[in-house]
């Protein structure tokens, strides 16, 4: 967990509302609310799919907990308005500077080998937005592109355990507005590693990203320990989702 030290400023006007602080280790962090109006789930959401996609070697943003003391809002009107309460958040590491991910910016990335984990990932978790917003890329000699923003994961941020269920066994193919700028560098090869990766996280591991979720964000052990089962039984039907979308790729040579 870090503690917010310093407010910066807001970020941009998305319906999550989120903030930029400075924390205790030194570094910058965009802060999402417990209060913000994208689902009850969206910080349980941003910080096991942070997780997750760290186990898999996918380019995200150091994600933690973040501990917003009353101080911090006292001195800062903004964070008041949008009746920020005082206790444990989430946040991403602020990446610095970044460009838009367009197609020549996407082609200078030096991490696409990712690419094909990414749409993975994507169909795994269900994520439905992997919109123009939710990439970034940096800037400099050596560009990386970043997955960020998942709070409209495993179906958004309003999932229930009858919802998880319902969706365990069937992965319906996800195909977002970024993914197409991505189709240059992703072939069966890349696909196939991409997939024997995630099948060989055990369910075990899994469990590993549902551990200290705070109380506060309101998800019960029964809805995190159905969560695993949802996880571990779609890793094994993403195989299906994806080979409707084999046709858009390249082939190996």
């Amino acid at each position: 967990m870090k503690t917010a030290i310093r407010y910066l400023r807001a970020m941009d006007t998305g319906l999550a509302k989120a903030q930029l602080f400075e924390c205790d280790d030194g570094n910058l962090y965009v802060v999402k609310f417990m209060n913000n109006p994208q689902g009850i789930r969206g910080l349980p959401n941003e910080l096991i799919c942070y997780r997750l996609a760290e186990m898999l070697d996918l380019p995200v943003p150091k994600g933690h907990i973040i501990y917003i003391p009353q101080m911090i809002i006292d001195l800062h009107p903004p964070l008041q308005d949008l009746k920020v309460q005082p206790g444990l958040h989430f946040g991403s590491q602020f990446i610095h500077p970044t460009q838009a991910a367009t197609e020549e910016a996407i082609a200078s990335c030096v991490n696409l080998d990712k690419a094909p984990g990414m749409l993975v990932f994507d169909n795994w978790v269900h994520n439905f937005d992997r919109n123009k917003k939710n990439v970034i890329v940096t800037i400099g000699n050596k560009p990386k592109f970043y997955m960020i923003d998942h709070q409209c994961c495993l179906g958004g941020g309003w999932w229930t355990i009858k919802k998880l269920l319902r969706n365990c066994d069937y992965v319906k193919p996800i195909w977002c507005s970024m993914h197409p700028r991505f189709v240059p560098y992703i072939d069966h090869k890349g696909l196939q590693d991409a997939i024997d990766t995630l099948q060989s996280l055990s369910r075990k591991r899994i469990r590993e990203a549902v551990v200290d979720i705070p109380k506060e964000w309101g998800v019960t052990q029964d809805e995190l320990d159905v969560l695993v089962y949802y996880l571990d039984k779609r890793k094994w039907h993403v195989v299906a989702a994806i080979e409707q979308l084999e046709p858009l790729f390249p082939k190996s040579d």
